[in-house]
């Protein structure tokens, strides 16, 4: 309360008519996220009439996450812990909110099994990547390291001609099997991202086919080309091939690590 900040007796009506203010404009705020939240959820007819501007596609497009709403919800609990006895909203309008936002995670529950469906199918080729990928890993933390060239430099000028061509026979081996690794890794990589993105192409174009034409009225063939196209690849950016390199960088940070550790000298 700002009561609490040194305010004089003179400043508490100021101070509680600014408490009152707040709280009106909040609740037209909340309000208002409620109700656009509900639209966004809610099917469109197809009464012509009811075509929403491009400013009220903008508000539904905000809203439809829920994320709005439920940082109102947020807010207002936090506000009504400062303000005890003073910030109060409709208790209908927030059970209201929260009944919607339960409904919005069902929902989104549901897309997120809609999208594991399409996940499912590129699953044995992410594993083998992921496999593939590790495996590469291991070998380059082995191979592209300075030490074991210059062990086998050390071995050729201390004169033992034999152990030098053994450690760069080695090297050689290890630096094939790397480049041997990254053909498969990579084709299973872009077939997995192929395949994810036909996948997710097929389906929007199987439901834009069952729009009507108010839809195509309010959306130019540019922006549904341009989601179509972009958004399939970023998916197939942040589902697979996001996961594979973040688990390719885990293992090189493990690796390394492991090398240190061994390299480094014993405590006295």
């Amino acid at each position: 309360r700002t009561k609490d900040w040194g305010f004089g007796p003179d400043d508490l009506t100021l101070n509680s008519q600014t408490e009152r203010l707040f709280q009106s404009v909040w609740a037209v705020e909340f309000k208002k996220r409620l109700c656009w939240t509900r639209r966004a959820r809610e099917k469109q007819g197809d009464d012509l009439s009811a075509v929403p501007s491009a400013e009220d596609m903008k508000q539904i497009a905000e809203h439809e996450s829920g994320e709005k709403l439920r940082e109102a919800v947020e807010f207002a609990k936090k506000a009504r812990k400062k303000l005890d006895g003073v910030f109060e909203l409709d208790e209908t309008m927030m059970r209201e909110a929260k009944r919607l936002l339960k409904t919005v995670s069902i929902e989104q529950f549901q897309n997120l099994r809609a999208l594991w469906r399409l996940v499912q199918p590129v699953i044995p080729s992410v594993i083998n990547t992921c496999l593939l990928g590790m495996l590469t890993t291991v070998l380059r933390a082995k191979f592209h390291q300075l030490g074991v060239w210059m062990a086998a430099i050390e071995a050729g000028v201390a004169g033992d001609l034999e152990l030098a061509s053994s450690r760069l026979f080695q090297l050689w081996v290890g630096h094939m099997l790397i480049k041997l690794l990254e053909l498969p890794e990579s084709t299973y990589m872009k077939r997995a991202k192929a395949f994810f993105g036909a996948t997710i192409r097929n389906g929007v174009l199987t439901a834009m086919t069952t729009q009507d034409y108010e839809y195509f009225d309010r959306t130019s063939a540019g922006v549904l080309q341009d989601r179509l196209n972009r958004d399939a690849d970023e998916l197939g950016e942040n589902l697979i091939e996001f996961p594979v390199r973040m688990l390719n960088r885990t293992a090189w940070i493990v690796c390394n690590l492991y090398i240190v550790a061994r390299q480094s000298p014993a405590a006295y």
